[in-house]
């Protein structure tokens, strides 16, 4: 699993997840944790991941 790989990674530093998430658009705290960034960016991924599958399944039709 990536992020799995990410945690155990030395070089992705939280620095480096900051930038990861400012080049997102998205605000975090500077004094996350790195676990807790990586935990933000598990949940992010998970939930564009639901986001694609839903849009699979409505294959492009409105949900109204």
């Amino acid at each position: 699993d990536v992020f799995k790989e990410l945690k155990r990674d030395r070089t992705v530093t939280k620095s480096v997840l900051l930038d990861i998430f400012q080049k997102m658009g998205s605000e975090v705290s500077a004094s996350s944790t790195k676990r807790e960034l990586l935990d933000r960016l598990v949940d992010r991924n998970r939930s564009l991941e639901t986001f694609n599958a839903k849009s699979r399944a409505m294959k492009g039709r409105s949900a109204a």
